[in-house]
C-alpha cells in the first residue's frame, strides 16, 4: 500500500534555534533547522565542556538530547587529601589539570588498598557546584574504583556529614564519569 498526501504541513516541520548555554557557542549541519540537523556546541575559551556536545532535530521538530554545561574546573590546584597515599599517588595529582590516565609519572592519585578510601578538595569558598568529573586509569592490576560517592559539603572533619550527592553501584573501568547535579556548598 502506498499512502499519498498533499498535507504541506509535513514539509513544513522545522525546529526553532538551538538553545546556547552560557559560556558556549552552537554550529548548525544545516541552516534550515529542518529535521536531521545537529547543532554542535563548543565552550568559549577558558571552560571545558561537560556531557553531550551534540543535540538533533527529530522529525517532530523538537530538539533531541541535553545540552552540554560549559564550566570552569573550580578544583583545579585546591588544597586536597585522601586517606592514604602509596606509590607517589597524591591527593593533589588528581586536581592538577593533567588528564592522562598513565601513573607511571606519578600523575595520578593513588591510596592504599583499603575498606573506605577517600579523596577530598577543599574549594576554599562557597560555589554552586554542578558537576564533578571522575577519570580512572584502572591499568597496572590496581584494584579499580569501586561503589563511589560524591558528597559535597562544608564538613571537612566529618565526611559523612556531607549530603550524598550521587552514588555509582560498582565498578568504574578505564574512563571518564561526569555525576550531574546541582549544590550550593
Amino acid at each position: 500500500m502506498i499512502y499519498i498526501s498533499n498535507d504541506t504541513n509535513l514539509a513544513k516541520i522545522k525546529c526553532g534555534h538551538p538553545a546556547i548555554p552560557l559560556n558556549a557557542r552552537v554550529s548548525l549541519s544545516s541552516p534550515g533547522l529542518n529535521p536531521g540537523t545537529v547543532a554542535s556546541y563548543q565552550c568559549d575559551e577558558g571552560y571545558e565542556t561537560f556531557g553531550n556536545t551534540e543535540i538533533s532535530c527529530s522529525p517532530s521538530g523538537k530538539w533531541i538530547g541535553e545540552l552540554p554545561f560549559c564550566g570552569t574546573n573550580i578544583a583545579y590546584r585546591k588544597p586536597a587529601n585522601q586517606s592514604t597515599t602509596v606509590r607517589g599517588g597524591s591527593a593533589l595529582n588528581a586536581n592538577d589539570g593533567e588528564k592522562s590516565t598513565d601513573h607511571d609519572g606519578k600523575r595520578c592519585s593513588e591510596t592504599q588498598k583499603e575498606a573506605s578510601p577517600w579523596w577530598q578538595v577543599d574549594l576554599l569558598q562557597a560555589y554552586a557546584v554542578k558537576v564533578v568529573r571522575v577519570t580512572t586509569r584502572g591499568c597496572c592490576g590496581h584494584q579499580p574504583l569501586q561503589d563511589l560517592e560524591i558528597r559535597v559539603g562544608n564538613s571537612s572533619s566529618d565526611l559523612q556529614r556531607n549530603p550524598l550527592c550521587a552514588w555509582f553501584p560498582g565498578t568504574i573501568g578505564v574512563y571518564t564519569v561526569f555525576f550531574h547535579f546541582e549544590i550550593n556548598t
